[in-house]
């Protein structure tokens, strides 16, 4: 991750460093140092030039800083073919055209344990008070913007399904890990779902280990990209395991994948044991496989 911060010679503002702004203020006290402007579709507005304030896919389309006003809260994200992105409290905001972009500025990217935190720009507070900076990271090649809130950089990623990770390449109906938070717990639990005929199924969790859960719901989080695949489990070292979460006893919890057939199905790795649920809970503590980083 890195961060948006001033350009050295930037920083000869009445302070001697640089400017305090307030929530929301759109720099007209210095025009020159970031200029924002509004987005309206139905115009077709001069695109940024500066190239620190966006970025090229790998299709050639153009990804741009953004910026949304939303609860009091001024929010940073990205737009890209139109549409801006934006993550609260854990949630996507989609929005066309309430959102303004960043056409210009006196800025640089920064790794965050490399500049000083008086130096970053701050593009608005929290509820709490807290500075919401902005950061980006590669994603499928492509750069994103987020907001850095405590330290963390969120950013909306909108992925193609094959860029989820499949149960099992072999499945006669694709079915993909997804996870879901629940309230026994601060992590997620692990489950898959179907795609077929052009859609989405239910989505299947384990709950505990004796109780399993059907869930209509769309809160629930695909697992994206990375190096991974599932193998036997007797071939992977724990260091490479994938971890998602932890017990209530402390436990490590594993995503793993049991056959039942014609199919392997995801579900929960606890204590050596893979738990997976379809109609009935299924277990097995011998032939399961997990979920882990491909060695390389």
């Amino acid at each position: 991750m890195t961060t948006l911060g001033y350009e050295c010679f930037w920083h000869d503002f009445e302070s001697g460093r640089r400017k305090n702004f307030e929530i929301g203020e759109k720099y007209k006290k210095d025009p020159d140092h970031m200029k924002w402007e509004k987005w309206v579709p139905a115009q077709n507005p001069l695109e940024p030039k500066c190239s620190r304030v966006f970025s090229t896919a790998q299709t050639g389309e153009k990804v741009f800083i953004a910026r949304l006003k939303h609860e009091d809260q001024l929010l940073p994200g990205y737009m890209r073919n139109g549409w801006a992105y934006f993550v609260h409290k854990g949630k996507v905001i989609k929005t066309k055209d309430e959102h303004e972009v960043l056409y210009n500025g006196h800025v640089k990217w920064c790794m965050p344990n490399r500049v000083d935190e008086r130096d970053v720009v701050v593009v608005g507070r929290d509820e709490d008070g807290n500075p919401l900076f902005l950061g980006t990271f590669m994603v499928g090649g492509t750069s994103l913007y987020g907001e850095v809130r405590k330290g963390v950089c969120n950013i909306v990623v909108i992925p193609e399904r094959e860029d989820f990770v499949p149960c099992s390449p072999d499945n006669p109906i694709p079915s993909y890990v997804v996870g879901m938070f629940m309230d026994l717990s601060c992590y997620p639990q692990p489950g898959y779902v179907y795609y077929n005929q052009g859609s989405f199924s239910e989505s299947y969790f384990m709950v505990t280990t004796d109780r399993g859960l059907v869930s209509n719901k769309e809160e629930k989080y695909f697992l994206v990209g990375g190096d991974v695949s599932f193998r036997p489990h007797r071939e992977v070292p724990e260091n490479l395991r994938f971890k998602v979460g932890f017990t209530k006893q402390n436990k490590p919890i594993y995503i793993g994948t049991i056959n039942i057939g014609p199919e392997e199905i995801c579900g929960s790795v606890i204590d050596g044991v893979c738990y997976a649920f379809k109609k009935s809970i299924r277990s097995d503590g011998g032939n399961y496989k997990v979920l882990a980083l491909n060695e390389r």
